[in-house]
């Protein structure tokens, strides 16, 4: 019960240290107003191009893609926490990909949580 009462002095104090270290290498907070969004025209020039969903269901919200040297296939990190190599097609019907690690195997919540957690876990 004691170590409740001195928990708030513990923060201002080190909030205080923060301060103070802050302003001797000459930062300080300042006070600003981000401008107005500019508005922007809408971009209709692919509207009516057919598309293709590749990986509809399994290739959940890639978030960055590498293309190696040899170009025979993508890397691709996926928001459920799995990384893929998608193989070149060789036709249009052709394209596959495979798992190739699952990162955050020993963190529970690896990969929940976001906008390709399909568990709602958020």
């Amino acid at each position: 019960m004691a170590l409740l009462k001195i928990i708030p002095a513990i923060i201002l104090i080190g909030a205080t240290l923060f301060q103070i270290r802050l302003s001797t290498l000459g930062l300080s907070p300042i006070s600003f107003d981000l401008p107005d969004l500019p508005s922007l025209d809408a971009d209709d020039r692919l509207a009516g191009v057919a598309i293709e969903k590749i990986g509809e269901g399994d290739l959940l919200y890639p978030e960055a893609f590498v293309l190696p040297p040899s170009e025979q296939y993508v890397f691709a990190s996926l928001g459920d926490g799995r990384i893929v190599r998608i193989n070149r097609p060789k036709s249009q019907d052709d394209l596959t990909w495979h798992t190739l690690v699952r990162t955050g195997n020993d963190k529970p919540g690896c990969g929940k949580g976001g906008p390709a957690d399909d568990t709602a876990s958020e």
